[in-house]
């Protein structure tokens, strides 16, 4: 990003405060090189931009209406209070807009972070066996496939029923594995931002997201199910209480998409990692 002369702030940053248009359309440009944004999508809360694009015009119609009644005496006399009222509104929009600015990099931040979080786990859950892991107990030298734990046999059936029920919304994910196709190597990026398949890639993580979701699920029962319902809620989801569908219901929203950290993703993905932040908090 370059210095400009608008005092001392970036020109990409001075555009993403002033722009009348959708916010984030600015900043996956800048950040990320997304070139076909055209607004906030559907399972994102509306920026200011979006947000006040319908009273901006619902405004501006209004107060067409009202010049055009008032005479020409009392428009002039008005004027002078009319341009402070606009100036007055232009800084409180103007402060508005930082301030969600601000908030936008932070979440842009926060999401980043959980990004790396994701990869650190996939990692990590990778070695070894799912179950054992957590469970807290000895998880080397062995595989979720020949752990012979109580839950083990449990756990198997879990996976394979995830695996074969799972729909993964468009561009969420490899649906080989799961994972971001912004992480998998069996992808590769485009020259207009999006990922196609790369010619001798795989799976880094294959098996892996699934299999730790299912022992995860399985070690926490009902506290998994609770808190994704709960996630589920906030996003205005509504069902029948009692009607027997827990695990389907949870199982469909965990395939449906979206924006992380900057890149595409899905509800699996980022329920493995904010579940285990979210035991970590209540644990301490």
């Amino acid at each position: 990003m370059q210095e400009g002369s608008w005092g001392g702030v970036d020109e990409e940053m001075r555009e993403f405060i002033t722009t009348k248009g959708c916010m984030r359309v600015v900043l996956d440009r800048e950040m990320d090189g997304r070139m076909d944004r055209v607004g906030c999508e559907v399972d994102e809360e509306r920026c200011s931009g979006c947000f006040g694009c319908q009273i901006g015009r619902e405004a501006e119609c209004a107060r067409e209406v009202e010049d055009w009644r008032e005479d020409e005496g009392d428009a002039q006399e008005a004027g002078g209070i009319g341009d402070e009222e606009e100036r007055v509104a232009f800084d409180q929009e103007g402060r508005a807009r930082r301030l969600a600015a601000q908030r936008e990099m932070e979440l842009q931040t926060e999401g980043l972070v959980g990004i790396q979080g994701l990869e650190e786990m996939l990692d990590e859950w990778k070695e070894g066996c799912q179950r054992c892991r957590a469970w807290g107990e000895g998880c080397e030298g062995h595989g979720m496939a020949d752990c012979t734990a109580t839950e083990a046999a449990e756990i198997r059936k879990g996976v394979g029923i995830i695996a074969s029920s799972i729909q993964w919304e468009r561009f969420s994910c490899c649906f080989e594995c799961g994972v971001p196709q912004a992480i998998c190597e069996r992808y590769e990026s485009r020259a207009d931002g999006g990922w196609k398949r790369k010619v001798g890639g795989s799976c880094q993580y294959r098996g892996v997201l699934i299999a730790s979701i299912a022992s995860i699920w399985a070690r926490w029962s009902d506290r998994f199910t609770e808190w994704a319902q709960e996630r589920m809620v906030e996003e205005g989801v509504r069902w029948q209480e009692d009607d027997g569908e827990a695990f389907k219901r949870v199982v469909k929203w965990l395939g449906k998409k979206t924006r992380w950290g900057g890149i595409e993703s899905n509800k699996m993905c980022w329920a493995f990692w904010a579940f285990a932040a979210y035991c970590r908090e209540i644990e301490e």
